[in-house]
């Protein structure tokens, strides 16, 4: 299992995760969790980040990807 978090950009980390998801045939669970300080009105960037995920190479068919939010905005 891989896990990455995020705090800040997330756009370099979607680059890592393909690479992850494209190089590894054993990989079973890659958990992404991001916490982006993000508001309610922001729910198009959660999308589009869900929607690239569920997109991307994997090399192992049975590879699932968790998506997790954290709202560290408080």
């Amino acid at each position: 299992d891989v896990k990455i978090t995020v705090k800040t950009s997330y756009k370099p980390a979607l680059d890592l995760i393909r690479l992850v998801l494209a190089r590894s045939p054993a990989l079973k669970i890659l958990t992404f969790r991001v916490g982006l300080g993000l508001n309610r009105s922001d729910a198009s960037v959660l999308l589009s980040i869900s929607c690239d995920l569920l997109q991307m190479d994997r090399a192992s068919p049975r590879a699932k990807v968790k998506f997790l939010y954290d709202d560290l905005s408080e």
